[in-house]
């Protein structure tokens, strides 16, 4: 394929996953160091309890624990609560809270949905931005998510609280990671490893197309958003095509615990199997993210630097 015709194929993909570039490093690191080090007293308190005691977490019973976890602040201080309030339950709670949220968080997997987060987090729509606003979403609790589920734009009604955040919008990445770190605090073990079945390798698909959300679409089914946050998101995608404009993917990058990585290379995710390096990016020198193709499907993902023992990507085995 000449470099012509490939250059509409990356400026499409760009418009939607360039975003990342400008999110990705606010505050990840301080938050996963302050989040592992207010689990450890909560570790002595679960110790009284069995730690082979059965139990299976209802939805219910999950609405209350992320009602509880409320309170000031943003997604770092939200994932802290919520870690402390799953350190203090058996290993078996911690694993069924999992499994709810991966749960609830598939069920938001709507177009709608997807629609309203790019729009409130000003033109923010990348695949690992969804994500971070469902469990956003999931955070703010029981009533909000499912008036969300079938009335997207009502979330114009919280338009106040994301501007009260905006270093981080309505993306809250930390958040998902606190089942994780609580279950590695109470047992030493990795959670994805305890959980009853794996996902399937390769990257979960949607049923609707977000290609389809044009300013007009997003107009039309999303009005009260639209009249907030429309012209935040049309000067956000000119601020990106003019990076994507200007952007070159160089052609390796050093990636801690991976040696050099380079276009083309195969590697390998932990959940989703292996996928083949598009292009690369770093914004500090140190933080590598790059499209990864998985299949048919393209995602912008973090290789690394990564926790010791906790690397998501590795090299196929020879």
């Amino acid at each position: 394929m000449s470099e012509e015709r490939k250059a509409p194929h990356i400026k499409q993909h760009f418009r939607r996953e360039g975003k990342l570039m400008l999110w990705w490093l606010l505050g990840g690191p301080v938050i996963l160091v302050a989040l592992a080090a207010l689990l450890a007293p909560y570790v002595l308190n679960h110790l009284k309890t069995s730690p082979d005691s059965e139990s299976a977490m209802t939805e219910p019973q999950f609405w209350t624990l992320i009602e509880q976890a409320k309170g000031p602040g943003g997604d770092a201080e939200h994932a802290q609560r919520l870690a402390q309030l799953l350190a203090q339950r058996p290993p078996q709670d911690i694993v069924d809270f999992q499994m709810q949220l991966e749960r609830l968080r598939r069920k938001a997997d709507l177009g709608d949905v997807w629609a309203a987060g790019l729009l409130l987090n000003q033109g923010h729509g990348t695949d690992s931005g969804f994500e971070y606003f469902r469990l956003w979403l999931i955070g703010q609790g029981q009533a909000v998510y499912e008036h969300a589920l079938t009335d997207a734009d009502s979330l114009a009604e919280l338009a106040e609280v994301v501007a009260s955040h905006p270093d981080e919008g309505a993306e809250w990445e930390a958040y998902g990671t606190a089942p994780y770190y609580a279950y590695q605090a109470v047992t030493g073990k990795d959670l994805f490893d305890a959980l009853p079945t794996r996902p399937p390798k390769g990257m979960p698909k949607t049923t609707w197309n977000w290609q389809d959300y044009s300013d007009l679409v997003l107009e039309q089914r999303l009005p009260r958003l639209w009249a907030r946050f429309g012209k935040d998101k049309q000067d956000s995608d000119l601020a990106v095509q003019a990076a994507i404009d200007a952007y070159q993917s160089p052609e390796s990058l050093p990636v801690a615990s991976l040696g050099t990585v380079s276009l083309g290379d195969v590697l390998v995710h932990k959940r989703y199997g292996p996928a083949r390096v598009k292009t690369l990016f770093t914004e500090d020198g140190l933080h590598v993210n790059a499209i990864m193709v998985f299949d048919d499907q393209e995602r912008t993902m973090q290789l690394g630097p990564t926790e010791p023992g906790n690397a998501l990507w590795s090299r196929p085995a020879s």
